[in-house]
Order: C-alpha cells, then sequence, then structure tokens
C-alpha cells in the first residue's frame, strides 16, 4: 500500500506544482498588461492630437495621403468593434435561449451577463458558464 501511496503523492504534488507555477505566472502577465494598458491608455486619451500630428510628420507621405491612411484606419478600428460588439450580443442572446432551453432560472438576465462578458476580450464567457452549470450540476 505505501509503495503505492508515495508515487502517486509524488504525481500529485507535480500537478499542483505545475498548476501553481502556470496560475502566478498568468496572474502576473495579466498585471501587468492592464497596468501597461491603462499607462498608455492615459497618455493616448490626453496627448492623441499631438501624438498623431508627430507620426503625420514622420511618414513619408502627402497631406492627403496621410489623412486618408488615417481615416481608414479609424474606419477599420470602428468596424472591429461594431462587429466584436455584434457578435458578442448574438452569442449573449443565443445563451441566454439556451440557458431558457435546460430550465434554468432568470435566463435574460444570464444571458445578458454572458453577451457582456464575451464583449469583453479577457472575461468571456467562462464567468457566466461556471457558474451556470454548478447550478445545473448541483439541482440535478
Amino acid at each position: 500500500m505505501k509503495q503505492q501511496v508515495v508515487p502517486t503523492a509524488g504525481k500529485l504534488a507535480g500537478c499542483i506544482s505545475s498548476f501553481a507555477s502556470t496560475a502566478v505566472t498568468g496572474s502576473i502577465w495579466f498585471v501587468t498588461q492592464i497596468i501597461v494598458m491603462a499607462y498608455l491608455l492615459f497618455y493616448f486619451l490626453r496627448d492623441g492630437l499631438l501624438i498623431l500630428d508627430a507620426i503625420a510628420w514622420l511618414l513619408p507621405l502627402s497631406e492627403a495621403d496621410t489623412q486618408k491612411i488615417f481615416a481608414r484606419i479609424g474606419e477599420t478600428i470602428r468596424g472591429s468593434l461594431y462587429g466584436k460588439l455584434l457578435v458578442a450580443s448574438i452569442q449573449g442572446e443565443l445563451g441566454g435561449l439556451m440557458f431558457w432551453w435546460i430550465g434554468l432560472p432568470a435566463p435574460v438576465l444570464v444571458g445578458s451577463f454572458d453577451g457582456i462578458g464575451l464583449g469583453c476580450s479577457v472575461v468571456g464567457n467562462i464567468r457566466c458558464l461556471v457558474p451556470c452549470s454548478d447550478n445545473t450540476g448541483f439541482a440535478g
């Protein structure tokens, strides 16, 4: 019996150590990215026009071509954001329908939270699905 417990405990300790290492590394990366994002966002919001003027001055293009490029980049960014919001809202609605179909209480509320979570890349819908699956699993 002891010969089986010691190797199994060693494997379990190795798995826990690997998971803890990954969790700590991921947490440090996440916090670092949030700090860098907040720092850059502050300066881009405060000095955005100055930064764009500096970039336009560095580009070897005419004023008209530079403005066309900046306008096209702005359109691309806005289109990407609108598309992401549209997809998140559709997935939230489908999630609400799924929660209604399996009989969870308040499917509209849960589907709304699911859509909001899908709009945020870091959070995703896992924050919504884990409590719902726990609720379903414990309810039987």
